[in-house]
């Protein structure tokens, strides 16, 4: 009675436990090989398959795992235009519009044959391989998922993929070549256009679709983004079968093909379910392990039944049927698991027998052990055709259950405790503290805070033992008395700035002090501090545990701050002294005075700065706790006499202008050496001589500071010529003659030549009139060519040529 109330107790909790359907993401794995993909995963019955090949991006094809995804397939391959790793594939939660990767892959010529003039493919991932089927039939079921889903609903832009199937044609005749990723009962092919929700845009907004791009909807699956969503995805198809007549015992091409269109954006995925790639045999083999205790074709000893299915093909139910069974492995029937039958009979009409199998508790550890199945059967080519089925039956270890102690720093403290169970068979329920029995997850913790040490209860039990087990963990808590800052006292003190030292002493907390001296942010046990004046500190002190406590106390200085003088900044001249004086009012008599520059130690110094020099005074009083600083600038002023000419041709008679160009002068004196003098400070004068002058400069400042220059400069004579262009030699009187002007000529010449170049006229007396004539007779009017040749007193020389006009 224990036992049936207690089976029933477990019942009723995994019904509670059951109740809903829950996802968590899908899974993938992109390190196995294409070959092994396909022998080990997608081939099913009646195929043999060779020549496995695969083209694209090695992380374009894996393995995946939908059983906790609402993708509708547990298991099997996914071929992508992308990647199959991370959130930017396949696996979930859909948090993005525009999820994929461009691999890098190239287009392929047999999918870019389906789509419209100028569309081009990119990421192409092809598989590829032979195969030969034991049936007139080959099929499988896929799912169909795309990111352009629904944005892209009834565009150009559309992810194209097919599965071509090439070999013997059943009805005869040439190779066939066919697409048979097709919508069910139809011929229209499975596309982003003809599989949707009837709606496209990122709104769901309908557009002008043909009536054939909005059918087909119940094939469609809406995936919108969700943090709770399991497929990437935007939507994807239902699972759907794709079937093919083939020619039994033939060898035929499949090739599963899938590109990006247009550009390399937006992936796109088919999913293959395992085992389904199959060519139905006249009977079919296959046994299931239910999930108690058990996985996949693994029972549990006492825990878990296996049913082993023989199905045979309905165009075969009219006669009865005899099948042997040929029964192995190391389990022995009847103390491990339940007798079988030598052999099984379908009676007429019927085509399915299912044989139930339980597994015995034997109390034994043996390990895991086997057990065989199998049937010999010919297939529709006439081949004897051996299928076998294999169960694992495994021992029940005892249920335990394990949960270390804990130790927190401080009371309340949180601790996140973890449970182990192991032996048993999952699923695991526990129970924290007596609370209600839950489904086990090793990764969820048990948080608890206590104040003090505090035990705590846990209880399990197994889906298949059933048994409760009770184990118990304890959290030590430390107790802590206040924390208590020793007093310190007020103290006092008459020179400002003196230097106090403090050490805090305390007790109690947990000893893992964190020390704040008046507000401060650095965390030190000692404390220095020189107040001006009087202040008031405090010391609070925290612990780990948040323990505090604070004590206050008060430094008293009853003397007042120095206050330092000095004498006023001032200006000398070159080679003076000047005498500096420094005092001092407030703080404590018995000050003491030192110049550092000079190392003088007198309030009174003498000082004979060659350059500006700025003095600082160090001042004490009699605490000699602190230093005021005070600073005189004496400065040395040297004017500095200089001037220039700004006439760049000084010429006697003509006005001379002189530019000053003195420094940190205000005063000013010339004598221009010519008998003029000035105060101005940019003059000019006159000379009416030429020759060597000297101009003499006098400056001060505004404390009699000097300097003088004198520049000797020389006034060049006056020199100057004047060539007129023509004259009119007609004996009237007025402009009868040609003559130059010139002024302090030393040499002359000056010729004369006809249009020919002949010379005609020449002289060396400056002064000279021509009459026009030449051997004596008057030159025709026109124009004739001079030069002119002149060396001045100066020492220059002038050379110029040009026209002279004989005018009537």
């Amino acid at each position: 009675m224990m036992t049936v109330l207690y089976r029933l107790y477990i019942f009723l909790i995994l019904t509670v436990f059951h109740v809903g359907v829950s996802y968590s993401q899908l899974i993938t794995n992109a390190t196995i090989s294409p070959q092994q993909l396909v022998q080990n995963t997608l081939i099913g019955n009646g195929v043999t398959v060779s020549n496995i090949q695969f083209t694209g991006s090695n992380n374009a094809i894996g393995y995946f795992d939908g059983s906790n995804t609402n993708i509708g397939l547990n298991e099997g391959i996914i071929i992508t235009t992308g990647t199959v790793v991370g959130n930017q594939g396949p696996a979930g939660p859909n948090n993005s519009a525009q999820a994929g990767v461009d691999n890098g892959a190239p287009g392929y010529t047999n999918l870019q044959n389906l789509l419209g003039a100028g569309i081009t493919t990119h990421n192409a991932a092809i598989l590829e391989f032979d195969f030969v089927p034991s049936s007139d039939t080959v099929q499988f079921r896929f799912v169909f998922g795309s990111e352009e889903y629904p944005e892209y609903v009834c565009s150009d832009f559309n992810d194209v993929f097919a599965f071509f199937i090439t070999g013997p044609n059943p009805q005869g005749g040439n190779y066939f070549n066919q697409n048979v990723a097709i919508v069910p009962g139809t011929n229209i092919p499975v596309t982003i256009n003809n599989v949707n929700s009837g709606q496209s845009g990122a709104n769901g907004t309908p557009t002008n679709c043909t009536a054939q791009g909005l059918a087909n909807s119940a094939y469609y699956v809406n995936n919108p983004q969700s943090f709770n969503s399991t497929i990437q995805y935007d939507g994807f198809t239902v699972p759907i079968t794709s079937m093919a007549n083939v020619v039994c015992g033939e060898t035929y091409h499949m090739i599963f093909a899938i590109a990006d269109a247009g550009d390399p954006q937006f992936d796109s995925g088919i999913f293959l379910e395992a085992n389904s790639f199959d060519s139905p045999t006249s009977v079919t083999l296959s046994t299931s392990v239910n999930s108690v205790g058990g996985s996949n074709n693994e029972m549990a000893e006492g825990c878990s039944q296996a049913t082993i299915t023989v199905e045979r093909n309905s165009a075969d139910l009219s006669d009865a049927l005899t099948i042997p069974l040929t029964i192995g492995g190391n389990a022995v029937a009847g103390d491990d698991y339940t007798s079988l039958p030598p052999s099984i009979t379908f009676q007429p009409g019927e085509s399915v027998i299912n044989l139930t199998i339980d597994a015995f508790e034997d109390f034994v550890t043996e390990g895991t052990e086997n057990l065989t199945v199998s049937i010999d059967f010919p297939d529709p080519c006439g081949n004897s055709s051996v299928q076998t089925v294999e169960i694992l039956i495994s021992d029940v270890e005892p249920l335990e259950l394990s949960i270390p102690d804990y130790t927190v720093p401080c009371p309340d403290d949180t601790i996140n405790a973890f449970a182990s169970i192991s032996g048993g068979a999952p699923d695991y329920f526990i129970s924290w503290n007596n609370g209600p029995f839950e489904v086990f997850d090793p990764t969820i913790s048990f948080d608890v805070s206590p104040s003090t040490t505090t035990d705590y209860i846990v209880r399990a039990f197994d889906v298949c033992v059933g048994d409760t087990i009770v184990d118990t963990f304890r959290v030590e808590v430390p107790l802590f008395g206040p924390i208590v800052i020793s007093e310190i006292p007020d103290t006092t003190t008459p020179c400002p700035f003196t230097d106090f030292t403090y050490t805090a002493m305390v007790t109690g907390g947990s000893g893992n002090y964190v020390y704040s001296w008046n507000g401060g942010t650095v965390s030190q046990i000692v404390f220095n501090t020189s107040p001006q004046s009087t202040q008031s500190y405090t010391l609070e002190v925290t612990d780990n545990c948040g323990n505090y406590d604070m004590e206050e106390f008060t430094i008293v200085v009853e003397g007042d701050i120095l206050t330092s003088f000095i004498s006023n900044d001032t200006l000398i001249c070159p080679g003076d002294s000047m005498n500096l004086s420094a005092w001092a009012t407030g703080g404590n008599p018995g000050y003491s005075y030192y110049w550092p520059l000079l190392g003088a130690s007198e309030q009174n110094i003498t000082v004979f700065p060659t350059t500006t020099t700025t003095y600082i005074v160090e001042i004490q009083d009699s605490c000699q706790t602190y230093t005021v600083y005070d600073t005189v600038v004496v400065e040395v002023v040297q004017p500095v006499a200089d001037f220039d000419i700004l006439s760049n041709d000084p010429t006697e008679g003509l006005q001379i202008n002189f530019l000053n160009t003195s420094q940190f002068g205000n005063f000013w004196f010339w004598d221009l050496g010519n008998g003029d003098t000035s105060d101005l400070m940019h003059p000019w004068t006159v000379y009416d001589t030429a020759g060597w002058y000297n101009v003499y400069l006098y400056i001060e400042n505004e404390i009699g500071c000097s300097d003088s220059i004198t520049k000797r400069i020389y006034i060049n004579p006056e020199t100057y010529y004047y060539i007129p262009n023509a004259f009119t030699p007609n004996g009237d009187g007025m402009n009868d003659y040609f003559s130059v002007s010139t002024i302090g000529a030393v040499k002359f010449e000056f010729l004369i030549f006809n249009r020919w170049g002949e010379l005609i006229y020449e002289t060396e007396d400056e002064y000279f009139r021509w009459d026009g004539k030449y051997k004596g007779e008057t030159v025709p009017l026109g124009v004739y060519v001079y030069q002119f040749y002149m060396e001045d007193i100066r020492g220059e020389h002038h050379l110029k040529r040009g026209h002279i006009t004989i005018l009537k």
